[in-house]
């Protein structure tokens, strides 16, 4: 599962598992479940619009160990009790998920229900008794969430004896992660789930499809924590679902402009396809079709002829996002997403190009994760100050190149650096977490500086580990 670097560390972390849950439950688990973080390399809020993602699995993960159980409902202990309070579920899937309550436990019913939900479970649910371990940090941008949801979804099936491919687990965990209210478009739980060791994975949805990117030789991504927290479930209504929904907007303000009905699409993806334009036709088709001033809620309903609970009352949280704004900025999200979309079929061609050095191919890399930063910046208005600030810091200590990862409004950045300026990289960055950061720094910085700002490769994606058998799973 691991690298041989980590091997030491992940045995003492598998046997406090094992310990906690011997001290709550008097027994030993049946069975391990793992499932990674990942950091998006390139391809930021493309994926709900319905175009590919180029993310890696870190070795970062959510851990789950479960002993099956004739009753007791569903006990869940975190390895972090003085932070993540216990909880006990009833069995039945078909509760539901109460988003008024913000509880880290709801993720872990999200992927209980969508095991359930995939249609392979048969019989009475198996009551589980469970300990969960996390080391992915939450709120960072790396998916501590779909974490969780995937090594639930994955327990779930497992101690319920279902048996799903790879591609069903990543598709299920990806609409059951909507019961917590947000609305992604698949890269989390898929790159969770597909991932392989020492590659990254270009992904495209509807269907869902996989393509290996070998990154060259010669340097690591270097994932820094920002410290100012990301969380999407907290602000659906201004920040990620309201992107949703603008996206929605401008994909029908964008064929409607070529005479086409308002509900021909959804997606700004299916917005070109209907057109048969190029991503570079879309996007100077955008500033010509579409005003750079936002757009009112008044506006919009007097260009579509429709209220606009009709156009996007098919989005999570829409009615939420109406209420709360009355300013919505199409012609910038949409030229995010073709400019975006373009990087990533880029980046994986320069990967794989053959005429060119090792050291060409990571500086075309590196330029094109700072265009994508500032498109992330000035055209989604998803970047954050401290995000800035540490980006800068990172191109100034010897990265080639340097961009927010995950939804953005805080959480991680991600750079691209040579491995020969890996350590003196590390050594100039950590100035940062030395200047004061607010009240919240409390919730990250802690002794040990690899929690927060870490080199990294692909890793293997996740897996059951079955103690009765000593058999690995996926």
């Amino acid at each position: 599962i691991f690298d041989d670097s980590l091997i030491a560390t992940q045995e003492h972390r598998y046997r406090d598992v094992v310990d906690k849950f011997e001290r709550l439950y008097n027994r030993k688990p049946d069975f391990f479940v793992r499932a990674p973080g990942r950091v998006n390399i390139i391809g930021e809020h493309v994926d709900y619009s319905g175009y590919p993602v180029l993310p890696m699995a870190l070795a970062q993960d959510t851990i789950i160990a479960v002993a099956r159980t004739s009753d007791g409902g569903i006990q869940i202990h975190n390895t972090q009790s003085s932070m993540f309070d216990s909880r006990t579920f009833d069995v039945d899937p078909s509760q539901s998920v109460d988003n008024n309550k913000h509880h880290w436990t709801n993720y872990f019913l999200c992927g209980y229900k969508g095991a359930f939900e995939g249609g392979k479970i048969t019989g009475s649910p198996t009551h589980m008794q469970v300990v969960v371990s996390g080391c992915v940090p939450p709120g960072a941008g790396l998916s501590s969430s779909s974490s969780m949801v995937v090594a639930s979804a994955l327990a779930t099936a497992h101690a319920n004896h279902a048996d799903y491919s790879k591609v069903e687990l990543a598709e299920l965990t990806c609409r059951c992660e909507r019961y917590i209210g947000t609305a992604g478009g698949g890269m989390d739980q898929a790159i969770s789930i597909l991932a392989q060791p020492n590659v990254a994975k270009l992904i495209e949805f509807n269907p869902l499809t996989t393509f290996d990117v070998e990154l060259p030789k010669g340097a690591s991504f270097v994932i820094a924590n920002s410290l100012a927290e990301s969380s999407k479930a907290l602000t659906v209504a201004t920040r990620f679902n309201k992107r949703v929904l603008e996206c929605r907007l401008a994909a029908v303000l964008i064929v409607m402009s070529a005479g086409h009905p308002w509900n021909a699409v959804k997606t700004l993806k299916q917005a070109q396809k209907l057109l048969g334009l190029t991503l570079a036709d879309m996007i100077q088709s955008v500033e010509s079709v579409l005003h750079q001033a936002p757009y009112t809620k008044a506006e919009l309903q007097s260009i579509i002829g429709r209220e606009l609970s009709e156009v996007v009352g098919d989005l999570q949280k829409f009615q939420l996002v109406l209420d709360a704004n009355d300013n919505f900025f199409l012609q910038q999200r949409a030229s995010h997403v073709y400019s975006e979309t373009y990087r990533v079929y880029k980046f994986r061609s320069v990967c794989i190009e053959t005429d060119i050095s090792a050291d060409d191919k990571l500086q075309r890399l590196g330029s094109l994760m700072d265009e994508s930063h500032a498109s992330c910046r000035d055209f989604y208005d998803c970047s954050s100050a401290e995000l800035d600030e540490l980006t800068a810091l990172c191109k100034q200590a010897g990265a080639l190149g340097s961009r927010l990862t995950g939804a953005g409004w805080g959480g991680c950045t991600v750079s691209l650096v040579p491995d020969s300026l890996v350590d003196s990289f590390m050594t100039q960055v950590q100035e940062y977490y030395s200047r004061p950061r607010g009240d919240y720094q409390a919730l990250w910085i802690a002794d040990d500086v690899d929690q927060y700002l870490f080199a990294t490769k692909p890793s293997r994606g996740a897996c059951v580990l079955d103690l009765s058998s000593t058999t690995l799973y996926l």
